[in-house]
């Protein structure tokens, strides 16, 4: 996670997008006597927890586009804002945002300062020992090429089983020390075990140095998550993607953390995405950011588990 903020504090400047990490709020939403009814027809409604009917949202602002401040460094932006606030609707609460640094997130919420924390977190073992999980989304990684696709790069015909040997012989552009990096590593072992050339990483500290680097065919592409991708290759018309994507190793699931004790807030988001999938608005909402019925996770999981609400 922590490489992927890097990755996509790259994004926001090759994006043009001038966007502050600094501290601030913003709010959105209306209660349910404002909303059209909303709530009253959901059958989900605001646990007792949520204070003054406020949902308090937390998120470091700088990964887009799930979530990332706007040019006044205060205003919440992204796919995950836009999900929350149709949520808000439904439970009949206010979402109100902070932005906050990533080392402090898990922390916040195991200590009730922050009720949810958003931006696609990795679902491990580990944090569960801390906090639960809401998993909204696969960990799965797409090609990012050339325009053009100077190195005929292709992940095959079926998006069930994607031709990853295709990629091997090729050189790959990542940034040190994440889920890229350990991609590639992963990739390379497969194409050797198989008796094919290997992939060579071109590893880089700063994000543009790896963009820039597909740029100029020092390397023939780049990995990045779905959303991610594209939004990189919509504000970057000299790059594209490669159809296809493919799971990466480690975690397999990313999504929202709540506090473990808070089951009753858990149950009221579920049942308020579900009624969203039921209506379409979920889905819609993903497709507009660039996350296909592929990479999500429709129903939501809880801890890697079938979420078990009705």
């Amino acid at each position: 996670m922590q490489h992927l903020r890097r990755i996509f504090g790259g994004l926001l400047v090759l994006a043009a997008l001038t966007l502050s990490a600094c501290g601030g709020s913003d709010e959105h939403g209306s209660p349910a006597a404002s909303s059209g009814g909303s709530a009253a027809e959901s059958r989900a409604s605001a646990p007792e927890s949520l204070k003054d009917g406020v949902l308090n949202v937390y998120a470091d602002g700088a990964y887009p586009p799930y979530a990332y401040l706007d040019k006044d460094g205060k205003t919440m932006l992204g796919m995950e804002t836009e999900l929350l606030d149709a949520l808000g609707e439904k439970l009949g609460v206010k979402t109100r945002y902070h932005s906050i640094k990533f080392d402090a997130m898990i922390p916040a919420i195991a200590n009730g300062r922050a009720d949810l924390m958003i931006m696609g977190m990795a679902d491990t073992a580990e944090r569960r020992k801390q906090v639960d999980f809401i998993d909204l989304y696969k960990t799965t990684m797409r090609v990012v090429a050339q325009k053009g696709n100077p190195a005929n790069l292709s992940l095959g015909d079926d998006p069930a089983a994607p031709q990853l040997e295709n990629l091997c012989g090729k050189t790959v552009a990542v940034a040190t020390g994440g889920q890229q990096e350990q991609t590639a590593k992963v990739l390379d072992a497969n194409c050797k075990r198989a008796g094919k050339p290997g992939l060579k990483s071109l590893v880089f500290s700063v994000a543009t140095q790896e963009y820039l680097a597909v740029k100029t065919r020092r390397a023939d592409f780049s990995l990045m998550v779905p959303a991610n991708a594209d939004f990189f290759v919509k504000a970057n018309p000299a790059y594209e993607i490669v159809p296809g994507s493919f799971p990466t190793p480690g975690a397999r699931f990313t999504g929202w953390i709540l506090a473990k004790d808070n089951g009753a807030l858990q149950d009221r988001l579920l049942q308020a995405i579900n009624e969203l999938i039921d209506d379409g608005t979920w889905t819609k909402i993903l497709a507009k950011w660039g996350v296909s019925e592929t990479d999500a996770v429709v129903p939501p999981l809880r801890n890697g588990r079938p979420a078990n609400v009705s």
